[in-house]
């Protein structure tokens, strides 16, 4: 439990850096993530090197620090360009109604 409450804290503050940040342009949305956002990413990441070995890697927390370190190049692209969205929850939304409708469509008579 203490590994999620700790990961959960660096996300956190990295979704709180980025709330500020909001109606930036992406300059400065970029600027202002390597100035503020770059060192919890740092940390997260020395964390993540730290608790490794301590971890059973098919335990959850494991499995999850795992994930994290071998994506961790596609995590850290948000520092090279300030369009990248740091969550796809945009992304989900906007693709939610075509993923029920496919469903909803399976029983229905006409094309």
């Amino acid at each position: 439990m203490y590994h999620a409450y700790a990961a959960l804290e660096y996300f956190k503050k990295i979704f709180y850096l980025e709330s500020k940040w909001k109606d930036s342009s992406s300059e400065e949305r970029q600027n202002m993530r390597n100035i503020e956002s770059k060192p919890v990413l740092e940390a997260y990441l020395s964390w993540l090197q730290e608790v490794q070995p301590k971890v059973v890697k098919k335990s959850k927390p494991g499995q999850a620090i795992n994930y994290s370190l071998s994506n961790w190049e596609l995590l850290s692209n948000v520092l090279k360009d300030g369009q990248c969205e740091l969550s796809n929850n945009g992304a989900e939304r906007q693709i939610k109604p075509f993923v029920i409708g496919r469903k909803n469509y399976l029983f229905c008579k006409s094309p």
